[in-house]
């Protein structure tokens, strides 16, 4: 647990979308945590780390969540979780992106697993 002195740290998966922009805004905004954003893209934001990878990938959120890369050198104290694939206009992926969402949590939750050990 951080002491007053300490920031704690927080992962945000998505943290380049729509809502992973906000959420790490008011994360940041509180002064109380340093966040490292992983996404499928750079965040381009500054204030964070940034962790470029895809969730589909075991190997990619389990060296986030272990801190092998070298952004992500410090424990993280919550994974906070707002990835989503997006599909296209006319939905025809939706199906597929919605079956898909499953391996996104397991792979997020063994990464995590991994890390607690």
């Amino acid at each position: 647990m951080a002491t007053h002195s300490q920031k704690q740290h927080c992962l945000v998966t998505g943290g380049s979308g729509f809502l992973g922009k906000h959420l790490v805004d008011q994360l940041l905004d509180t002064g109380k945590c340093d966040v490292t954003v992983f996404d499928i893209r750079d965040s381009g934001d500054s204030r964070v780390r940034c962790i470029v990878g895809d969730l589909r990938k075991l190997g990619d959120i389990t060296k986030a969540c272990m801190g092998e890369s070298e952004l992500a050198s410090v424990l993280c104290c919550a994974v906070l979780c707002c990835a989503v694939l997006c599909c296209d206009s006319d939905h025809s992926a939706a199906l597929e992106l919605f079956e898909m969402r499953p391996l996104h949590t397991d792979n997020l939750l063994i990464a995590t697993a991994v890390h607690q050990a």
